[in-house]
């Protein structure tokens, strides 16, 4: 049987990961939104497409993000390339860095 394949389009399209032999999913790795000052911290977002708690995360940063300044980079663990960050954070995301170092992971609220 053969193992779940990467398939990579031309440069310059979206990349596709292939998580279950019958499923093709859109990485959703890269930069989120980026702060004005370039010395905000860096939030990055480990998370994989279709993770709804990422999203709530996501929104809760945002909201916050005119208050306390910072950019946000996804990771998405089902890359091929983020296979360690798969194993760590496989039942855990979504998973936070805060310019990274763990931060926090399942739910944020703002306060």
């Amino acid at each position: 049987r053969a193992s779940p394949l990467a398939v990579r389009p031309a440069i310059g399209a979206s990349r596709w990961s292939r998580a279950a032999p019958s499923q093709l999913f859109a990485s959703v790795s890269g930069p989120v939104y980026t702060a004005d000052d370039e010395a905000a911290p860096t939030v990055t977002l480990f998370t994989k497409e279709g993770c709804t708690l990422c999203d709530k995360v996501k929104d809760t940063l945002r909201e916050v993000s005119s208050d306390i300044p910072h950019s946000m980079v996804a990771v998405d663990i089902t890359d091929d390339e983020n296979e360690k960050w798969f194993g760590m954070y496989k039942y855990d995301i979504p998973v936070l860095h805060l310019n990274g170092v763990y931060w926090a992971k399942h739910r944020l609220e703002a306060a």
